[in-house]
């Protein structure tokens, strides 16, 4: 490369944010890592950013009384810190050209903070891996150096909002935060959308089922037929509340 182009190449990457300069990185060595590491001050925060320790207010079943046509607040409104992931598209939380004012948010949780129900069975993140669970969608781990995370599950069943230039403020103060990159932010966002979009028939197609186990169902089986007694009733348990079977 002569000085000309070197001069050029550097001017187009001064005008590159880090983001773009990191995302331009991928595309020129056809890397698919998960995480970018972000600095609080320098970016803006995106779709796909996971906020540790946030701040979510939690209602509780009796918040209120309703007499006459009037409610009453019957109880204190509490919050505690939960990791979440950043919902809202990137466009619209863009400084200057804000399209919204609360930011949703998801829960995200540790594979090591899931010790009870269904995930914290292999079985069970193996299906949640798979997709077959569509309230759940599972995050690679984070191998950047000094930010190392476990794998993680992002919980579309609790779904949060918090003013924007409140989770703004939160990310900067956060001095670094880990960002899920491209594609699987998109795998993300399109599972969210899945979840939202589903549609339940009130009359639905028969299984097609058979008096003998088919090849996948003799795995599952046997695998089942494996675990120690816990697993098996956290299993069970999965089927009773999640699928509508008895016992």
């Amino acid at each position: 490369m002569d000085s000309d182009s070197r001069n050029l190449a550097k001017e187009f990457l001064s005008k590159l944010s880090d983001s773009e300069k990191w995302e331009l990185i991928l595309e020129i060595t056809n890397q698919y890592p998960w995480y970018q590491l972000v600095s609080g001050e320098e970016e803006d925060i995106k779709q796909g950013d996971i906020l540790e320790d946030c701040p979510v207010f939690q209602l509780p079943e009796n918040l209120a009384e309703i007499k006459k046509d009037k409610l009453e607040i019957t109880t204190k409104v509490e919050w505690r810190e939960q990791d979440v992931i950043i919902m809202s598209q990137s466009c619209d939380m863009v400084k200057g050209r804000e399209k919204l004012t609360e930011t949703l948010l998801c829960a995200v949780w540790k594979r090591s903070e899931l010790k009870e129900g269904y995930l914290a069975s292999n079985v069970g993140m193996e299906e949640a891996r798979r997709g077959n669970l569509p309230g759940y969608h599972v995050l690679g781990e984070c191998s950047l150096p000094e930010f190392h995370r476990d794998i993680r599950v992002v919980d579309f069943r609790r779904v949060y909002s918090l003013p924007l230039p409140f989770v703004r403020r939160l990310a900067t103060e956060a001095e670094k935060r880990i960002r899920l990159l491209p594609p699987y932010r998109e795998q993300l966002a399109q599972a969210f959308a899945r979840y939202f979009m589903r549609v339940g028939l009130p009359t639905d197609i028969p299984p097609f089922a058979s008096s003998k186990p088919d090849k996948t169902e003799a795995e599952v089986i046997k695998k089942v037929q494996a675990m120690d007694k816990e697993s098996q009733k956290r299993i069970l348990s999965h089927l009773v509340t999640e699928l509508g079977l008895s016992t």
